[in-house]
């Protein structure tokens, strides 16, 4: 009885381990799969404070390397595009440091066009390279920035896995991201301007709404840093993996965006007449009956300014003279049939935002 007892718990423990393996089988298997690094292309692009935040500073797109095959021995297989380590920016869950304030990174299915973690809805017998192989990273403003070069080291490993369905994985390919990158932030000297709208009579502003010649007022920034524009144009650089750490590199998109200055002009006085750039003097004129238009100069024709817009300058990339110029024009009015002679005088301030 002892011995049939014995024979009875062996024969139990083979079954259960054949059960058990043949539970393990059920997996999927891939062939030319592979793990590579990604070098990040070294660059160097500049973004203001009054970027928006949520928009992308630089866009790598990777291809993948080739076709790799898969293998499933169940049905309900998907494809999961994953991000394994890395610092996750703060209140983000796909979202993660660089080691710039104010800089993220994320990674995007371009096939799905969707933000990783992502899972396919199905997977055929390949993993294709312009499919769930490709992906884009993405370098996007969070905050206030400063400038500085990531660490790549906080960066996630991208990974791409075929999942069976006792949800197993097996690799398909894996990326470490490696290479540089360098943000700066453009900023300008902005001086103070006086001008002089010169010298009239009531024989030429002989009735209210009669003016004088423009004169040319321009606002000329200063000092300005190198405008190194962005990818916020929707301008990308494209990486096609060709082994470990190298790939086939060219620009898409139509080329680096360029930077963006954005003046508004607010008067320090009240403004007479808003949509065509007509402000009242002030306290230190001692003419009265007429105020100041002001306007924009395009191609040499002058434009009344309607003070609730703006006017935008886009420097060319790489631009390094160190001056950006908003044309600008003034002239008097006569905004009153009843008029002192005198001094005319008022101001404005004008504002710039950095993009």
């Amino acid at each position: 009885m002892k011995t049939l007892n014995k024979y009875g718990l062996h024969l139990l423990l083979v079954l259960g381990g054949l059960l058990f393996s043949l539970h393990c089988m059920a997996v999927c298997t891939t062939n030319n799969q592979y793990t590579v690094q990604i070098p990040l292309q070294a660059a160097t692009f500049s973004v203001g404070q009054d970027f928006p935040v949520g928009s992308n500073i630089r866009v790598q797109q990777v291809r993948g390397y080739g076709t790799v095959t898969v293998n499933c021995t169940k049905s309900g297989t998907f494809v999961r595009m994953s991000l394994s380590g890395g610092t996750l920016y703060a209140g983000q869950s796909n979202i993660y440091q660089t080691g710039v304030n104010g800089l993220g990174i994320r990674f995007k299915s371009t096939f799905e066009n969707k933000y990783y973690p992502v899972n396919s809805t199905y997977l055929g017998g390949q993993v294709n390279p312009d499919g769930w192989l490709a992906f884009g990273i993405e370098l996007v403003k969070m905050g206030p920035v400063t400038a500085g070069t990531v660490n790549t080291a906080l960066f996630p490993q991208v990974r791409i896995d075929a999942i069976d369905a006792d949800n197993i994985p097996a690799r398909v390919a894996y990326h470490t991201i490696t290479g540089s990158f360098t943000l700066q932030t453009p900023t300008c000297t902005t001086p103070n301007f006086t001008w002089d709208l010169g010298t009239t009579n009531t024989t030429v502003l002989k009735n209210q709404g009669d003016v004088t010649s423009w004169r040319d007022t321009p606002v000329t920034l200063t000092g300005c840093s190198v405008f190194l524009g962005n990818n916020s144009n929707g301008s990308y650089t494209s990486y096609g993996i060709t082994g470990y750490n190298t790939g086939a590199v060219s620009e898409g998109g139509g080329g680096t965006g360029t930077n963006k200055l954005t003046m508004t002009l607010a008067p320090n006085t009240t403004a007479i007449d808003t949509s065509n750039g007509i402000v009242s003097l002030d306290s230190a004129a001692t003419a009265s009956g007429f105020g100041v238009q002001v306007a924009t100069k395009q191609s040499g024709t002058y434009i009344p300014l309607d003070l609730s817009s703006s006017i935008v300058v886009t420097p060319a990339v790489g631009d390094s003279s160190g001056t950006v110029s908003f044309p600008l024009g003034a002239r008097i009015i006569r905004t009153s049939n009843s008029v002192m002679p005198g001094n005319i005088s008022t101001s404005l301030t004008y504002i710039i935002n950095y993009q």
